[in-house]
């Protein structure tokens, strides 16, 4: 069994890390499995994402603009991620992909110096090529979350909620020096551009040559705190409207006082369950910022940010750390137990298949925070 130390966190000794792998090896060949581990495999052995085409049916969606590019002399062409199929595919006629249904270890390693952050690196990229491999399109499929620094020769794609306002005020820094920045920074070319935004040719030269990077987040983290800032705190006009049909479809006959926020379980089965409001800040990463064109160099993880974004960014020329420790914060967990417990297990199940290829690609297991609202009961039932 080869030893994936970048899935692990937490300080091990190289024994200790032996002893770990011996004993899930043995717990694997005797399928010793808990109902509840079982209980948490059944719903994400069941999210699977079919490939399929349909005609766009909503005009509610938020214009997020896609290109499509063919190295072969063909025209550029652009087009909208806003249908029910694209929100749940990314290439036409592409086959089955199965969930990995790892269950997450209990002891973790983080890699924690350069050569075992190197080494997850080259995994991660490894696990995104398997896990393409069976896309046969040729196309390159670009959104306007890819980003460009002509200076450092640098592509960033950034993901909302993944720290990407501090890394993106970070990068600019890093090639422009201690400038002051805005508080909004707009990617027209005064500090960073749109890769959209160059010919086709430009955009074929810096997707070979510059070095690209992107960091990700598990999935159910994420959308929570996606809901939190824009639906809980934000006072951003564009979502109000959002907020006040949410209110209205879900509370308007309860016979009780309207609330002033809608709840998270309304925000889930609204917004992304029934695809009334695809936005960028709980699309999956995988249809922002097309992992399987285009080959990223490094991919680092919000939940290593301070060690794998330092590391990256000495490779973009850093000399000094950029990104801070955070202290870990349990409340955090708490709270996400907390508002997933309200959604039923058909929407959990849902949920899951529409960030299956995010939970895939970047191998994130299912949330233990969440495994405590599945009750050994309930694997009896087939759960």
């Amino acid at each position: 069994m080869r030893l994936r130390t970048c899935r692990l966190t937490g300080l091990v000794s190289l024994k200790g890390l032996m002893l770990i792998s011996c004993i899930a090896s043995v717990a694997l060949f005797l399928k010793i499995q808990h109902p509840q581990e079982l209980a948490v495999k059944k719903i994400l052995s069941q999210s699977l994402i079919k490939a399929q085409s349909s005609t766009l049916t909503s005009n509610e969606s938020e214009d997020i603009t896609y290109i499509n590019i063919t190295d072969n002399g063909e025209d550029i062409t652009f087009s909208n991620i806003v249908d029910n199929a694209q929100m749940d595919n990314i290439y036409k006629n592409e086959t089955l992909i199965k969930l990995n249904t790892m269950v997450e270890n209990a002891m973790k390693f983080q890699a924690d110096n350069d050569t075992e952050i190197e080494r997850c690196m080259q995994q991660r990229r490894q696990k995104i090529r398997e896990t393409c491999h069976r896309k046969k399109s040729k196309k390159i499929r670009l959104s306007k979350n890819i980003l460009v620094d002509d200076n450092l020769k640098v592509i960033y794609c950034y993901i909302p909620k993944v720290s990407s306002t501090y890394i993106i005020k970070s990068l600019i820094h890093l090639s422009k020096g201690n400038i002051s920045l805005p508080v909004d920074i707009h990617y027209d070319g005064k500090y960073v551009t749109r890769l959209l935004k160059y010919k086709k040719a430009d955009i074929l030269y810096r997707l070979k040559t510059y070095t690209k990077f992107t960091f990700v987040r598990e999935p159910f983290s994420r959308l929570l705190s996606a809901y939190n800032d824009k639906i809980v705190r934000s006072g951003d006009d564009h979502f109000s409207k959002h907020r006040k049909k949410l209110l209205e479809k879900y509370h308007k006959n309860s016979g009780t006082k309207i609330m002033s926020i809608a709840p998270f379980v309304d925000f889930v089965d609204y917004a992304v369950l029934q695809r009334k409001l695809p936005n960028e800040h709980w699309l999956p990463f995988f249809q922002l910022c097309s992992p399987c064109n285009v080959q990223y160099d490094y991919i680092g993880k919000y939940e290593n940010l301070a060690k794998e974004g330092n590391f990256i960014f000495k490779k973009l020329g850093a000399k000094h750390s950029v990104i801070e420790e955070k202290p870990y914060n349990k409340s955090k967990n708490l709270s996400m137990e907390k508002a997933y417990s309200t959604l039923s297990i058909n929407q959990l199940e849902n949920l899951s298949e529409f960030y299956k290829m995010d939970f895939d690609l970047f191998e994130y297991p299912f949330p233990q925070a969440l495994r405590a609202h599945y009750p050994t009961e309930r694997s009896s039932r087939g759960i």
